[in-house]
This record gives C-alpha cells, sequence and structure tokens, in this order.
C-alpha cells in the first residue's frame, strides 16, 4: 500500500470509526498501521468503495496538482509579464530620468547664459552711467577750478595793475622831487656865481678908486 492510499484510508475511516483513541494512533503512522486502517475500515465500507474513495481522493489530487500547476505556470506566467513591465517601466523611467536630466541641465544652461547676458548688460549700463557721472564730474571741476584760476588771474592782473600804477606813481614822484632838487641846486649855483661876479666887480672899482 502505498502512502497515498493509506492516507486516503485513514482520512474516510475518520468518517465511520467512532474509537477516537485507534484513530488518533492511526494517524501517528498510517503506513505502519495500513493494515489495521484497512481492516477497520472493511468493518464499515466494501472493497468497491474503499476502491472508489481511494480513485476520488486521488483524482481529487491529481486534479488539485493539475490545478496547482497550472496556477504555478499562470503564476509564473503573470510574474514573467511583471517582470517584463517592470523592465520597461524602469527602462522607461531610465529614459525619462535622462530626458527630464537633460531638459534641466539645457533650461540651467539658457538660465546661466540669460544671467550672465543680463548680468553684463547691467554690468555695461552701469559702467557707462559711472563713467558719465566721472565725465560730469570732471567736467563741473574743470569748469570750477577754470573759473577759480580766472578768478585768480584776475585778481592778480588787478593786484599787479595796482602796484604797477602805485610803483608808477611813486617813481614819477621821486622823479619830480630830484629834479627839484638839481633845479633848486642848479639855481643856488648861478646865484653864488653872481654874487662871486659882483664881488670881483666890486674889488676891481675898489681898486680904480685907489689908483
Amino acid at each position: 500500500m502505498s502512502p497515498t492510499q493509506a492516507k486516503h484510508d485513514i482520512e474516510l475511516l475518520k468518517k465511520v470509526f467512532k474509537d477516537e483513541s485507534k484513530i488518533i494512533t492511526f494517524a501517528r503512522d498510517p503506513i505502519r498501521y495500513a493494515g489495521d486502517i484497512l481492516y477497520a475500515l472493511l468493518e464499515h465500507k466494501t472493497p468497491e468503495q474503499i476502491v472508489q474513495n481511494r480513485r476520488k481522493k486521488q483524482a481529487d489530487a491529481d486534479k488539485a496538482a493539475d490545478q496547482a500547476a497550472a496556477d504555478k505556470v499562470a503564476a509564473d506566467k503573470i510574474a514573467a509579464d511583471q517582470a517584463a513591465a517592470d523592465k520597461v517601466a524602469a527602462d522607461q523611467a531610465v529614459a525619462d530620468k535622462a530626458a527630464a536630466d537633460k531638459i534641466a541641465a539645457d533650461q540651467a544652461a539658457a538660465d546661466k547664459a540669460s544671467a550672465d547676458k543680463i548680468a553684463a548688460d547691467q554690468a555695461a549700463a552701469d559702467k557707462a552711467s559711472a563713467d558719465k557721472i566721472a565725465a560730469d564730474q570732471a567736467a563741473t571741476d574743470k569748469a570750477a577750478a577754470d573759473k577759480i584760476a580766472a578768478d585768480q588771474a584776475a585778481t592778480d592782473k588787478a593786484s599787479a595793475d595796482k602796484i604797477a600804477v602805485d610803483q608808477a606813481a611813486a617813481d614819477k614822484a621821486v622823479d619830480q622831487t630830484v629834479d627839484e632838487a638839481i633845479a633848486q641846486e642848479h639855481n643856488a649855483e648861478e646865484s653864488t656865481e653872481q654874487i662871486v661876479t659882483e664881488a670881483a666887480v666890486s674889488v676891481k672899482d675898489e681898486e680904480k678908486k685907489s689908483e
């Protein structure tokens, strides 16, 4: 008797045999007690019924095995299909990530280029504005310096002209004083010569009178 037949027999025996203690003993080792199980079962079932039960149980077992095999094939197919779908999804995810990364990189490059251009334009505008402010300030400073220089030159010229006029007046006054002194000296010399001449004449007249 096969182990499977002994298993089917004890299952049938449990339905018709009332001695629970023997059922427990038989269930511990159906192969060892296969003969006892069969003899006990024959007290309640005919050999045809026992064989029919075995065949039915075997058919059920075979059907269950077939179903299990079919379920396994179906499960394997589902798993394979799922694995294939997962791979397609993974590949698509990789492709999508690569595309997204490229789009992000392109956008980042475009944003950087735009920001760099804006910064360069702003720097150029700031420099032009600063240059204009510097040029305007330089022109203002030059105009102020030129005005200060012109005012100073005018002041210096006016001062120099006044000094020259004052000096000319002083020189003229000195010259006039010198001329007056020379004239006075000349007059004094002429007076002296006249006095000497008159004295000489007087002396001669006195000499003549003495003769």
